[in-house]
């Protein structure tokens, strides 16, 4: 390794510009074997080029450098292939969601407007749920991924605690004003009593309350044209909501064949205007 590059040597050998190859150094993702006192210019090894094509790869797979720099300090072979079957399987469940988004564009495109004739749209009585819940701020294109993180949370903290799990999952978005990158979101399960918790989680009673209330069936990812169809409901008919929104699963991915066969309802708190 005696034979050293210039950073604009490496670049073309490791098909990464001068930029990133900056940024890697900094973030201590990759490292020049050394840099001049004097010049501050950036020397490498061609043998680097092994973790550099790593880097590169795992970019191109959108893994995020917080996860590189981990993936790449990690020298245990068992660790390493777990954490890649990990991020195999968070890529396959993406390119499962995004071929659902393309099927539900189709909808959109032929059907438009008409799609929210399918959605019926109902005022009930909801009665008083008790849960246990953790809220989390979270931003939409992770918006999915964290909240199944969160129920599993929530679901292991009730097997601590003697607590079924066979309850209904509950999400309750309590954002004033619609922020993507910050969504205040709390992910609960029903349960038969009120037990004493721990911080992050809490057991609480969830109020009963007048609803209207629409059943989406379908994957998440289509799940907005029901929303559309249950506001422009509620504008229509003369009510105003009276606090957050609720999603009641009705049912979970891991217990129907496909997306297609989830139950969401979606419930609006509401009030007759005067």
């Amino acid at each position: 390794m005696s034979y050293k590059m210039t950073i604009g040597e490496f670049s073309r050998l490791s098909r990464l510009s001068k930029k990133a190859l900056r940024i890697y150094d900094e973030q201590g993702l990759l490292n020049p074997v050394s840099v001049d006192p004097m010049t501050g210019y950036r020397y490498y090894a061609p043998i680097q080029v092994v973790e550099s094509e790593r880097i590169r790869v795992l970019r191109l797979l959108d893994m995020p450098l917080d996860e590189i720099r981990g993936f790449l300090a990690e020298r245990n072979p068992e660790v390493l292939a777990e954490r890649l079957d990990n991020y195999r399987g968070r890529l396959e469940r993406k390119v499962s969601s995004m071929r659902r988004t393309l099927d539900m564009l189709d909808q959109l495109t032929m059907k438009k407007e008409e799609i929210f004739v399918d959605y019926k749209v109902i005022v009930r009585e909801m009665e008083e749920m008790i849960v246990i819940s953790k809220r989390l701020m979270t931003a939409l294109p992770r918006i999915g991924e964290d909240m199944m993180a969160a129920y599993g949370e929530v679901c292991s903290y009730m097997d601590s605690l003697g607590l079924p799990t066979e309850g209904v999952g509950v999400a309750l978005y309590h954002c004033k004003e619609f922020d993507p990158e910050h969504m205040d979101v709390e992910v609960a399960m029903t349960t038969d009593r009120i037990v004493e918790t721990a911080q992050p989680f809490k057991c609480r009673k969830l109020e009963g309350c007048t609803a209207a209330s629409v059943l989406h069936c379908g994957p998440y990812e289509g799940i907005q044209t029901a929303y559309g169809a249950l506001y422009d409901w509620i504008g229509e008919n003369g009510y105003e909501k009276t606090g957050p929104d609720r999603e009641i699963y009705l049912n979970c991915p891991d217990t129907v064949p496909s997306p297609a066969d989830l139950r969401t309802e979606i419930a609006v708190p509401v009030i007759k205007k005067a």
